[in-house]
């Protein structure tokens, strides 16, 4: 959906943005690592290819830190050097490399053992183990990403409103922030994170009640069936259920997740998606991300 009113451009450093209606996750979204979606490119550098995502300009974004892209080997590293451009002066250091490390528990060994430098973002399971390393500085503090389900409204078992208000109730959020998290993490409603100074406030918690998520299942229509799944018109309440496996944090939040919904009579089938490999900075060359720093 166009979201633009008008885009003014007073100079050629300034892009001017005017919404139709306030929106306020519009910075992060379009202008943040987060969405991943920036709403700015370079013309003189993206004009001349028919499919901007095969340009070489991908490979070696542009930002304003420390630190810029010099090469990106793909699967590999990301190798990057001092920005002499950076508005508070050179950093200390003059190069920093990225490997990719594939397994968090080889990243925790590399942190005991020193060979890991800096481990960003990393699980909540691993928090109370790095805090354990007597060489080492865990800083905890609120994230900028949330988690959340995504419903295909358009398939029929969740197309009604009913069955997807009957799944937040069900679903024991406080449970999977003690149990997975182990109490770091923040329950909220809102898609912006409390941290930020753009948050909406006074958003009310949407509690855990499997009371009411059953007797909503019961006025969508959905009775219990056999084995205690809900049944409408012959068809189980049986939703598929893809996510990125690999991971111990999602694959307990998962498991949770099945056991409260069985509870109120809704299976969910899991199929696995290949792992993503997120950016851990250390000094090895086998590196999930790995950093050095020269």
């Amino acid at each position: 959906m166009e979201s633009h009113h008008k885009i003014d451009e007073p100079d050629k450093y300034t892009v001017v943005y005017h919404l139709k209606h306030p929106y306020s996750p519009y910075i992060p979204t379009f202008f943040g690592s987060a969405g991943a979606n920036p709403d700015v490119l370079p013309k003189h550098l993206l004009a001349s290819y028919p499919n901007i995502n095969n340009a070489p300009y991908n490979a070696k974004p542009v930002g304003i830190g420390p630190f810029r892209v010099l090469l990106w080997k793909r699967a590999d590293s990301v190798e990057l050097e001092a920005n002499p451009y950076y508005f508070r002066g050179m950093p200390k250091l003059q190069r920093v490399t990225y490997k990719l490390i594939p397994s968090l528990d080889t990243l925790l060994t590399q942190m005991q053992t020193g060979d890991v430098e800096l481990w960003p973002e990393l699980p909540a399971s691993y928090i109370n183990q790095t805090k354990a390393i007597s060489s080492i500085h865990t800083d905890v503090q609120p994230g900028i990403f949330y988690g959340h389900l995504d419903f295909n409204v358009t398939h029929p078992l969740v197309s009604d409103v009913r069955v997807r208000e009957a799944i937040r109730y069900a679903i024991d959020r406080p449970q999977i922030v003690q149990k997975v998290s182990h109490g770091y993490a923040i329950l909220q409603d809102s898609i912006i994170p409390p941290s930020q100074p753009f948050a909406p406030k006074g958003i009310p918690v949407i509690p855990y009640d499997p009371v009411k998520a059953r007797a909503l299942l019961d006025q969508a229509g959905w009775p219990v069936g056999p084995g205690g799944i809900r049944v409408k018109n012959g068809q189980r309440l049986a939703l598929q259920f893809p996510y990125f496996t690999g991971s111990a944090t999602s694959d307990a939040m998962v498991e949770l997740i099945r056991e409260n919904l069985r509870a109120v009579g809704i299976e969910i089938e899991t199929r696995s998606l290949r792992p993503r490999c997120s950016s851990r900075p250390t000094k090895t060359a086998e590196s999930c991300m790995a950093a050095s720093g020269t």
